[in-house]
């Protein structure tokens, strides 16, 4: 897993790669931000009841994170390991299709999200195999564009076939054929990775799998031992905290009253919107990321969601706001994810990424702050009569502010 300035993977292997972006990106958009949320309220009565499913699969997938990096270091087979949770997490999106209660299928929707979580640590430690030095930036971004490609690619589907008359179940049965489907290239075309860290004496799984939990604590504590790397942890957790926030509830921004006041087929509509100005903003951010470092692009894509969120609830022209959110908050918030990737890549040493990943999973995971406080504005604000998002939105700048300012401080690469 280790970047070699001179040399890149063939082609095919970083298309099935960045096919993966594609995949799980889809899933993400049509069951954990467009109906997930919305079939649950509509059950419910309640945004925050959307907060409680989605808690336990991220505290228990930030937990976990650090100790399945330190296990793809020492045993490799990240490719195996993503693949295997993705299926994981398809078999789960299924059975919220068929499933008849609200408990049963928010318990799914926690058991499929922790797995999309846990694939995305093994997934993310294969790109430094995949990439030369010069070129990590160009194929993070790539993958991330082309996941919002696929998100394009469904929403198509469900306009073309008049999916959402058929009901959640065949939206949530497209959403997992999808990311089975996009992940097979990646399952026969990239490389299986070796450990990176060599264990001379053989070791059975459960050992191995308590080793990794062991090791999976004092990665968390070597990781942010460094000043330069726990500024960048830090800043990490308080940008995707509001990052979070916004994907569980932009389609329910676009439907209140008080958001955008959208209807079904305008949210539809808004939201292939903004998977064009997420297309263009991974490939900029990923390049400006080769060309200038990660560092600075990861903060200019900060900078363009808070410039994004600020102007889309507080302008005073409907046009405006649903443009900034469209087009600043979809650029900036691909930049995040084509950039940090790769300036992790630049903090930490070769033989230590599996681990870092891990961390960097735990703070995109564990980032739970702004969401209860958001949508429990947001209910409070119905029950008075007098809804708006100003409170909550001024959460999540604040959010992004700390991040932002945590990230000024982590440098661009390890000294």
């Amino acid at each position: 897993m280790t970047a070699d300035p001179t040399a890149t993977a063939p082609r095919r292997a970083i298309l099935a790669w960045s096919l993966y972006d594609l995949a799980n990106t889809v899933f993400f958009l049509l069951v954990a931000t467009r109906y997930f949320p919305e079939q649950l309220a509509e059950r419910t009565g309640s945004e925050s009841a959307v907060a409680l499913t989605y808690v336990p699969a991220m505290l228990l997938s930030a937990f976990l994170s650090p100790a399945l990096g330190a296990l793809v270091d020492r045993i490799g087979h990240a490719r195996a390991l993503a693949f295997g949770l993705t299926l994981a997490c398809c078999a789960a999106t299924v059975g919220m299709a068929i499933a008849d209660g609200t408990v049963a299928l928010a318990l799914l929707y926690v058991a499929a999200r922790f797995a999309y979580e846990m694939a995305a640590v093994p997934y993310n430690a294969l790109l430094p195999a995949l990439a030369g030095a010069g070129t990590l930036g160009a194929i993070s971004g790539a993958g991330v564009a082309l996941g919002y490609v696929g998100n394009l690619f469904a929403f198509g589907l469900i306009l073309a076939f008049d999916l959402d008359a058929h009901g959640y179940g065949a939206l949530y049965l497209l959403a997992a054929a999808l990311f089975i489907g996009f992940t097979l290239p990646m399952r026969f075309l990239v490389a299986e990775q070796p450990p990176t860290r060599h264990d001379p004496t053989p070791r059975r799984r459960g050992e191995l799998l308590r080793i990794a939990f062991r090791e999976g604590f004092a990665a968390l504590r070597r990781q942010l031992a460094p000043p330069a790397r726990r500024a960048y942890f830090l800043g990490l957790f308080f940008v995707c905290d509001s990052v979070n926030t916004v994907l569980a509830q932009v389609a329910r921004y676009a439907a209140r009253p008080e958001g955008l006041a959208l209807g079904p087929d305008s949210i539809t509509w808004f939201l292939l919107g903004i998977q064009l100005s997420c297309i263009a903003g991974g490939f900029l951010f990923g390049r400006w990321s080769d060309r200038f470092g990660g560092r600075r692009a990861t903060l200019a894509a900060v900078a363009l969601l808070f410039a994004g969120l600020f102007v889309a609830q507080f302008a005073p022209w409907w046009g405006v706001r649903v443009a900034a959110i469209g087009t600043l908050g979809g650029a900036g918030l691909a930049g995040i994810w084509a950039a940090s990737r790769h300036w992790l890549v630049q903090l930490v040493p070769a033989h230590e990424l599996g681990e870092a990943f891990g961390v960097y999973g735990l703070a995109q995971r564990a980032s739970l702050l702004t969401l209860f406080p958001f949508t429990a504005l947001v209910d409070r604000g119905a029950a008075s009569g007098a809804g708006s998002y100003s409170g909550s939105v001024g959460v999540l700048l604040l959010a992004l502010a700390i991040g932002c300012v945590l990230l000024a401080k982590a440098p661009q690469s390890r000294s």
